[in-house]
């Protein structure tokens, strides 16, 4: 029940997405040797949400919450397959398919996240905060060229977040450090699929200084972990119904780390 430290809140709402020329325009990739072609038919997509979340409160600035979304969406918007004529002097014409943004029907999507501010004082860690972000998703939608079940384009199924920071006022000095993963991505094509997965997670660290009054000193250190990126892309034979493949093509990219140095007043 809903009480002084306790809150229940429930929500339901619309979105209707916007649509960008980019979408109507037709475009090649040199790079991945592709056409994409634009489609002039495309419509916003249309997606319900109902959401409900708990919220506990406790000492001075402890919190967490619990969220539940549901969303049904109307006219997904994704990549879908497209056939047009390339030469009409050919007996039979000569077609062939291209990959254009377009909608692919209904879906579903389902999101389960925890959100949670932690002191750490009574584990040794005067004047520290944690914040923790995490995240569970399932989504589905028929994929245009195989009619089969899939998640949703660019969906990653799970993701997590810690974000820390201690003030030491006697030191004039506070630091603390953001951490970052999640699960694999993909996007697919007619005739192709990608994979994107990250080897390592995310994890910054920083240092701040306030020695010099008015002044604050800051060091940053990112990417401490070698953050590698993986893309495999996956090539058919025919379109992915066929599920012939003919090649793979592993590309892994060193984000590699850096330091920076920031000095900001307030005059």
């Amino acid at each position: 029940m809903p009480s002084e430290n306790t809150q229940w809140t429930f929500g339901l709402e619309r979105d209707v997405s916007q649509l960008s020329f980019g979408q109507f325009a037709s475009e090649v990739s040199p790079t991945d040797n592709q056409v994409q072609i634009g489609n002039p038919e495309l419509v916003p997509q249309k997606t319900w949400r109902a959401s409900a979340a708990w919220e506990r409160r406790w000492g001075e600035d402890g919190t967490v919450s619990i969220s539940l979304i549901h969303e049904r969406a109307e006219d997904v918007s994704d990549l879908r397959p497209i056939t047009v004529v390339v030469d009409d002097t050919t007996t039979p014409v000569t077609t062939d398919t291209f990959d254009a943004p377009g909608n692919i029907g209904d879906g579903e999507r389902t999101i389960l996240q925890l959100e949670a501010g932690i002191p750490l004082d009574n584990l040794g860690l005067s004047n520290s905060r944690l914040n923790v972000t995490t995240m569970l998703r399932d989504s589905q939608v028929t994929d245009p060229t195989t009619g089969q079940t899939r998640r949703f384009q660019g969906n990653e199924d799970w993701r997590l977040i810690l974000d820390f920071r201690q003030n030491l006022p006697e030191q004039d000095l506070a630091w603390g450090f953001f951490f970052y993963t999640q699960g694999d991505e993909d996007v697919f094509r007619y005739d192709q699929s990608y994979l994107f997965t990250t080897k390592q997670p995310v994890l910054d660290f920083f240092v701040e200084s306030t020695a010099i009054e008015g002044v604050t000193l800051s060091v940053y250190v990112g990417d401490f972990l070698p953050q590698v990126r993986e893309r495999e892309r996956t090539f058919y034979t025919g379109s992915r119904i066929d599920n012939i493949v003919s090649a793979r093509e592993i590309q892994e990219q060193d984000l590699g780390g850096f330091i920076s140095f920031r000095a900001r007043s307030t005059f």
